[in-house]
Parts: structure tokens; sequence; C-alpha cells
């Protein structure tokens, strides 16, 4: 047919396939030998072929390995003895397919012959320097061979609120451990390039001989030592005898930085400011005389001190009884100055009545009510008469039951009919829907005031 042309053009066999050369990877040095599998693949020629494995180490020709005759698809494995390389060598199989033609593809891989890479296993840890708001760096590090592989340790450390990146080599202790591991240290990361109590990241790294790398990180605040309290005078539950007292305590601040220093009554239900104090040189000592004490009173004071960074509040308490007016003296017996309680809900609080005199206190009673008028007079009744022998104490308990929401002031009154005493101790009552306001005892709920004494226990209870 005119226009036509047909032609057979021979192009030569086709050559083999890529060899795909698979080598072991890392690590080989925790094994006795490497291995390197490859497959002869020759789609038009069934005669057979040859796989020639070539192996060098860091550029070095070591050992020569051919198959001969394989069929198409086979796979062949060559094994290279450790004794051929060292840690860190780079071993390298090259693979070249050749079919009965002559024809050839070539194939390789390589790897670094590396034990596990190293592990940071415990850290990083902080802990304090000595001043400067700085803070040390340790991070223990696990080498499976040998803590001598270990060749660097350092860290980096930038702050979350944009603050510089810092980089700082650390030392290492090989001494740590037993022989697989070594402790690296940083010490003094200071507040030059953050904030105080910025939160700063910290990574510690370490490599070793083969190249391997480990890292771990964690967070830590650039830290302050927060002022300290000591030398306070009177002691906390220290009874005074006179109707004022001097205040007193010393301060310091481990970073050398300036206190101020707040004297507070904090007996009522707001606090309230006797004296401040500011620009305290560490080991200073401050004094604040309190006058116009009442006898027979709780007093609650607190001190607030503050260097540049952070406030620490320390709490105390003193009872004022005068032994030469002194008969018997009420107190409530808890270390709080106010009471809090939920309501519908009851709470039992306790107090006591002392014989601080050297006489028997005989016809002695005590009265429960409120000093704003919510329980009238007339619904309060006294306890049947008691008596205390001289350093006697006898404890009762009130359970209170409130059914509204506010505040109120719980009163304790003893007197007695044969002497003029008008001794009476109180404390400020919080009614407050919160979960858990207070230790409570279910089942109360009662509506009117009544007392009931048992043994030398009072127990009173009321609708707030």
């Amino acid at each position: 047919m005119a226009g036509l042309v047909s032609s057979v053009v021979y192009a030569g066999p086709i050559p083999p396939e890529n060899p795909n050369v698979q080598l072991e990877s890392a690590p080989l040095y925790d094994d006795n030998n490497a291995y390197c599998l490859a497959t002869f693949e020759d789609r038009d020629d069934s005669s057979g072929g040859e796989l020639r494995f070539n192996w060098s180490v860091s550029g070095t020709q070591v050992k020569l390995e051919p198959f001969s005759g394989l069929a198409n698809n086979t796979q062949k494995n060559s094994t290279l003895s450790k004794s051929f390389y060292s840690e860190g060598d780079e071993v390298l199989c090259n693979v070249t397919s050749t079919d009965s033609s002559g024809n050839k593809e070539t194939g390789s891989e390589s790897v670094i012959a590396d034990t596990f890479d190293p592990e940071i296993t415990s850290g990083p840890k902080f802990f304090n320097y000595s001043s400067e708001h700085a803070f040390n760096v340790s991070a223990v590090v696990l080498d499976r061979e040998s803590d001598d592989e270990i060749e660097n340790c350092w860290l980096s450390a930038s702050g979350l609120s944009g603050g510089p990146n810092i980089r700082e080599d650390m030392n290492i202790d090989r001494t740590y451990g037993n022989g697989d591991e070594a402790q690296c240290t940083y010490s003094n990361i200071s507040n030059i390039s953050f904030t105080v109590l910025e939160e700063v990241n910290v990574t510690t790294f370490a490599n070793d001989s083969g190249g391997g790398e480990g890292n771990r990180s964690a967070l830590n605040p650039i830290p302050n030592s927060p002022p300290r309290v000591f030398d306070v005078q009177p002691s906390t539950n220290a009874v005074i005898s006179s109707g004022s007292v001097d205040l007193s305590a010393r301060f310091t601040d481990q970073d050398g930085e300036k206190i101020d220093v707040d004297f507070i009554n904090s007996t009522g239900s707001t606090n309230n400011l006797l004296d401040d104090f500011t620009g305290v040189s560490p080991g200073s000592q401050e004094i604040y005389t309190w006058s116009n004490l009442q006898q027979l009173k709780t007093y609650f004071w607190q001190l607030e001190v503050s260097d540049d960074h952070q406030t620490v509040t320390r709490k105390f308490r003193f009872r004022v009884r005068f032994p030469s007016q002194l008969r018997v003296d009420t107190r409530f017996e808890t270390p709080y100055n106010s009471i809090l309680v939920s309501p519908n809900n009851s709470r039992s609080v306790r107090y006591s009545v002392f014989n601080d005199g050297t006489n028997q206190k005989n016809d002695l009673e005590t009265t429960v009510y409120t000093a704003d008028g919510r329980i009238s007079s007339t619904g309060s009744t006294s306890s049947n008469p008691f008596s205390l022998q001289p350093g006697e104490r006898k404890f009762f308990n009130i359970i209170i039951s409130p059914d509204q929401l506010g505040k109120t002031e719980l009163v304790v009154a003893t007197d007695s009919n044969s002497y003029t005493l008008n001794t009476t101790e109180s404390i400020d009552v919080y009614v407050d829907n919160r979960p858990n306001a207070a230790r409570e005892v279910p089942g109360m709920g009662l509506t009117q005031l009544y007392i009931v004494l048992l043994v030398s226990t009072l127990y009173y209870s009321a609708r707030l």
C-alpha cells in the first residue's frame, strides 16, 4: 500500500534494574556485622546475572564479594565483619548488577557506624545560685557504650516573654554513674538577660564521638529569693501583762535587696495598718509600740514584707492578761480571728474558762449571745454554775447553726454571783454559702437558743 512504511529497529538488550541496595541503618557498632541487601532484576534476560558487593570504610575498599548466575528477582545479602570498622567510620556498600550481556546498573548506600545516640535521662534540673536571681542547671547523660564517647554538653535558654537566646557550654563530670553516665552542669544563669520570675525554656544537649545527639527541655523561672522574717517578738500565743507591747522583727533578703515592711492589726474583720517602714536594709530590726490594749483580749497581727518582686506574709497573735486584775480568763480556742460557716448547717466552736488566780472560783456561769441582738438576751440561757480550782481550765463547745447569709459577732461572757467579773470574749462569724466553707455538723438546724451542760462541755446552738 502506497505511503505505508514499516520498519523494525533493534534497540539492544534492556539493562538490569537498579539493585535496590539496602544497608542496615545505624547503629551498626552495637552488632557484630554490617549487612547489605541487594536484588538482581532483569526484565528481558532469563539467562542469569551477577551482583557484586564492594565494601569500603571511610573511603578505603575493604571487601569485594560477587554472586553469579542469579535468576531474575534474586536477593542476596553481603556481610561485613565488625572488625573492619570502628565507631564513627563511614561504611559504604556499593553494588553493581550485571546481566549476561554485560549491561550494568549500580546502587549504593552508606551509614556512620555508631552506638545509640546519647540520652539525657534526667534533667534539666534547676537549683538556686547564691544571689543575683540566678540558677544552676544539671543533667544526666547516658551513653550505652561508655561515657568516654560523650564529647560535648551545652545548653540553650530563651525567655517565654521574648527575651534573648543564650548558649553556654556545660561541664562534664565522667566520674558520675557506673561508666556509662556523665553529669553535665552549668552555674549561674542570671537575670542579666532575663526578667526576674520570667519563665525560661532551658534545653540541654549532648553529642558523642559518632555524631549522635540527644536533648531535653524544661521550664524554669528566673528565681527570686523572697525576704525572710526572724527574731519576731512577741512570739505567737504569748501572754502580755500590760496595756502596750513592742512588736519587733528582723528582716533579711538573700539577694541583698531593700525591703518594705508593714505592721498590720488583723484582729477585726478588716486589716488596719499600724506602721510601715520602707527601704529597710537586710539584717535590720524594726519596732512598733502597740498601745491601749484591752484586758483579756486576744490580738492578731501580721507582717507583710516585700522586696522588689515578692511579698511574704507572717501571722501572729498574743493575749493580754493583767495579773493584778485577773480573776478568770475566757477565750476562744481557735487560731483564727473569725469563724466561717455555711447556712443551714452547723459548726462546733470551742472556748475555755481559766482560773489564773490563787483562790478557787465558785458559782461561775457562761452566757452565749450575739452582740448585734439578732439573738435576744431573753433567748439566751446561762450554763449551770461551775467552779474552777487555781490554774484549772474548763473547755466548752458552742454549736452554731445559721440560716441566713451575713456577719455577726459571737460573744461568750463569764460572770459569777460571788464576784464582779464581766469577762467577755468575742469572735466574728461569717455565714457564707461557698462549698465546704467550714467543717459542718449535719442535722442540727435548730430554731432557738438552748444550752446543755454535760460534765464540763456546753453545747450552744442558735439560728444566727
